[in-house]
């Protein structure tokens, strides 16, 4: 029998990170320090397994190994569906383990969907609302199966009919109580730090988690802020992340936060990330920023289109928003948010908010909607007609909207933004400000003009030593393996493993720089005197044959990145659209490293596109877009403090496709 006494936390980490922004684990870190502050815990173990790896056994073996009597599992769109597969197989190997999910996704709206209806079996409990003392007070029962958890306050327990709740929890409203993970060491120093100063939301943006969260009126003291300030100093963070709603939407906490940095004076020096809501911007807000020399700020707009923030009710000052953006740019990176697929919006009107936006002075971010719980999923107007993918709740239909119209969008969105060398990840598609696309504009002649003046040289030199010397033939016999959705030719000596390996970077690639409208057909090697790389990709357009070969080989080039020639051809002589054209050149900057190994000729000298964040949810990046706080939360890893002799080191797992 599992021992309740050894509790398993596990978050899976989503891919957000940057240059700047390197966030980790938050909520499991409060939920840490709640367990390791009382002293009624003393002796408990706390495990804390933290990962990018979507292999359940993997995450199945870590929990067994430390034999954890209760698993708490961080729960977000991307980590829902492989934990509860782990849950499953725990729940199956030992009956009596206590299954906990918390985090925005722990919500009963989820297992009311069709593919989760069965999971209700292998989970416990849920937790709904702010988890640190609720989920203290479970541990501290003891429990040895789901019957224990009846007379703890504040859960959600399984039946045969759904969940059921259990008496409620006092609601909590010293936030000051709460142990502070910085002051304890549970923090990573090096990475972007979360912070709060206040909790819940004073809006109800449909679409969003955070308006149906609790009070929000419940704020950080400036004692406290100044604590936890002069901690992430000490402790020497590049970064914090105000993990609140928004900058600006409590002024009691916005107070606290200005009066602590004057004290403090954190921000001289580190990089703030925040969201900034744009009706309520003030002078005050203006003068905090001046004295942050490194801000980012994330502000939604979601929509210019009034009737669709209307049926959304999301309060907006059209009036404002342009010089809200104009004065923040002054000051601050600046991110506009809008959202693609909104009930009562269209394809006309949105595409007329991404055109007005990108005349701003600013960053401009598109999200793909989706139908979050304690958001759409619940609250949404029935004549919203909405229909979505119960895996990844994508928006697929609803008021205004049809799935081809929103596929349309979609293919347009990726055309556009090629066309400028943005960003594209799944489900957002990012613009680059004004100022900084002209920039990228002029470095892609330069890199063209240098590329053209490389391919000269290379044919010069081919050229001498073709005089010299014949080239050795050396033929392979090549076999076909089927391989995923691609079918690799692989050689039959040595490098057939590292092809595999460059068809899996290919995949992803493709991927994540055309949301997913581009894939792998074919992929090989053959040596005919020359080495040579061979993609087919299939394209919304048509099948494109890429070849990539040493420099010095190849006479004629479409692209020459670092010693590697590109080179493309479609059939019956077609060519690339300019956008698509765009996004096979980040494509092939993104490959030429691996394109180097497979030709034999070393390591890249050239790194390839620096990453960029990506969020999570409906306008709020991956900062706070679901609700951060309550049980089990997500972001990324540490190794924890060796001064807290109860914590295990942080373990992660190998990343698996």
């Amino acid at each position: 029998m599992p021992d309740p006494s050894r509790v398993a936390l596990l978050s899976m980490e989503p891919g957000i990170v940057g240059n700047d922004y390197t966030p980790f684990s938050y909520g499991v870190r409060r939920l840490q320090a709640a367990l390791l502050d009382d002293p009624r815990l003393s002796d408990v173990e706390v495990h804390l397994v933290e990962s990018q790896s979507r292999d359940p056994e993997a995450w199945v073996a870590e929990v067994e190994a430390c034999d954890a009597g209760v698993v708490g599992f961080s729960t977000y769109t991307w980590s829902f569906a492989t934990f509860l597969e782990v849950a499953r197989r725990l729940k199956r190997a030992q009956p009596g383990r206590v299954i906990v999910l918390g985090g925005p996704s722990a919500r009963p709206a989820m297992f009311a969907l069709p593919p989760w209806r069965a999971a209700v079996a292998d989970v416990d409990a849920l937790v709904v609302t702010d988890g640190e003392l609720i989920f203290r007070d479970l541990v501290h029962a003891r429990p040895r199966g789901r019957e224990d958890l009846r007379e703890v306050p504040g859960l959600h327990i399984s039946s045969a009919g759904g969940f059921v709740a259990t008496a409620p929890a006092p609601e909590l409203m010293q936030l000051d109580a709460l142990p502070s993970p910085a002051r304890m060491g549970l923090i990573h120093g090096g990475r972007t730090v979360p912070l709060e100063t206040y909790r819940g939301c004073p809006l109800s943006c449909a679409f969003c988690q955070w308006g149906d969260l609790n009070r929000p009126d419940r704020i950080f003291s400036e004692e406290y802020l100044v604590a936890e300030l002069t901690a992430l100093r000490d402790a020497g963070a590049p970064s914090a992340q105000l993990v609140d709603a928004a900058l600006n939407l409590n002024s009691r906490a916005f107070r606290n936060l200005a009066s602590a940095e004057r004290q403090v004076g954190l921000f001289r020096e580190a990089i703030l990330f925040a969201c900034v809501y744009p009706t309520y911007l003030t002078e005050q807000h203006l003068e905090f920023l001046s004295g942050v020399p490194r801000a980012c700020l994330d502000v939604g707009l979601q929509s210019f289109n009034k009737e669709t923030l209307d049926t959304n009710q999301r309060p907006f000052k059209e009036s404002r928003f342009g010089q809200v953006i104009e004065d923040l740019s002054r000051l601050a990176q600046v991110e506009v948010e809008v959202i693609l697929g909104l009930p009562g919006d269209s394809p006309e009107a949105f595409r007329k908010t991404v055109e007005r936006a990108r005349e701003l002075p600013c960053k401009v971010r598109v999200f793909h909607c989706l139908v979050l719980p304690d958001a759409l999923m619940t609250r949404a107007a029935p004549s919203s007609a909405m229909t979505f993918d119960p895996l990844t709740l994508r928006m697929q239909s609803c008021l205004g909207w049809s799935e081809e119209a929103l596929a349309k969008e979609r293919a347009w969105l990726v055309e556009e933004v090629g066309r400028v060398d943005g960003e594209i990840a799944a489900d957002m598609w990012s613009f680059p400000a004004p100022k900084y696309a002209q920039e990228r504009a002029a470095a892609r002649a330069a890199s063209a003009r240098t590329a053209s003046a490389r391919t000269t040289g290379a044919r010069a030199a081919s050229a001498r030593a073709a005089s010299v010397k014949t080239a050795s033939v050396k033929t392979a016999s090549v076999k076909t393996a089927s391989v995923g959705t691609a079918r690799v030719v692989a050689q039959s000596e040595p490098g057939s493993e590292a092809l595999r390996d460059v068809r899996e970077k290919v995949s992803s690639v493709l991927r994540e720089v055309t949301g997913g409208l581009w894939s792998l057909v074919e992929i090989s090697t053959i040596t005919d005197g020359k080495a040579r790389l061979t993609l087919t990709v299939k394209t919304r357009e048509a099948s494109v044959v890429v070849e990539a070969t040493p420099a010095t080989t190849m006479p004629r080039a479409y692209k020459v990145i670092d010693g590697v020639a590109f080179t493309y051809r479609m059939a019956a002589g077609g060519r690339l659209s300019d956008g698509a054209g765009r996004l096979l050149d980040r494509v092939l900057r993104r490959l030429h490293g691996s394109a180097r190994e497979v030709l034999g000729l070393g390591a890249a000298e050239v790194d390839a596109d620096n990453a960029s964040r990506v969020g999570d949810a409906n306008g709020a990046g991956g900062k706070g877009a679901e609700a951060h706080g309550a049980a089990p939360v997500d972001t990324s890893a540490v190794s924890s403090s060796p001064a807290v002799p109860a914590v295990k080191a942080v373990r992660r797992l190998p990343v698996a496709p």
